[in-house]
């Protein structure tokens, strides 16, 4: 006569993610274990494209990108197509991504072209399994001007 015995398991996750699944293998009678499931790649897909905005020059500016995928994305941005410079230079305050993809930019430069952070934006999303690039976002200088006074 054999005698088998069955065991029971129960797994708690107090933080559960939908992104490490976990599967039950067994090779053998009562040999087995645990393993991670292989995760499912996904090319980057953009959620949320950014949308045209005007600022008036020392006010701060943001422009929204978020993308999803598996692995999740890494987001740089391009100004007039070439790659966005976040790092600071000559004084300048330069934008700064955000965790959650959303370029942030402190104080908006206004000026000479290569000063000035008005320009067309694109956020690009990537990761191993591809990219995915937003539609464009432009970021105007709003400028005002004084009337003269009519008093003499």
């Amino acid at each position: 006569m054999r005698s088998e015995t069955c065991f029971f398991l129960s797994l708690f996750a107090p933080n559960p993610t939908p992104h490490l699944p976990i599967s039950y293998y067994s090779e053998g009678v009562g040999v087995g274990g645990w393993r991670p499931k292989r995760r499912e790649r996904r090319p980057p897909r953009i959620v949320h494209h950014p949308s045209d905005v005007v600022v008036k020059v020392g006010n701060p500016a943001t422009l929204s990108c978020r993308a999803d995928g598996s692995p999740k994305p890494t987001i740089e941005w391009l100004r007039n197509n070439q790659p966005l410079e976040t790092a600071k230079r000559d004084g300048q305050l330069q934008p700064m991504i955000l965790s959650d993809g959303s370029l942030f930019f402190l104080s908006v430069e206004g000026g000479r072209q290569g000063q000035s952070h008005e320009g067309v934006y694109t956020c690009v999303a990537r990761n191993s399994a591809g990219k995915d690039t937003s539609r464009n976002a432009s970021l105007f200088i709003a400028v005002y001007f004084i009337k003269p006074s009519m008093f003499v």
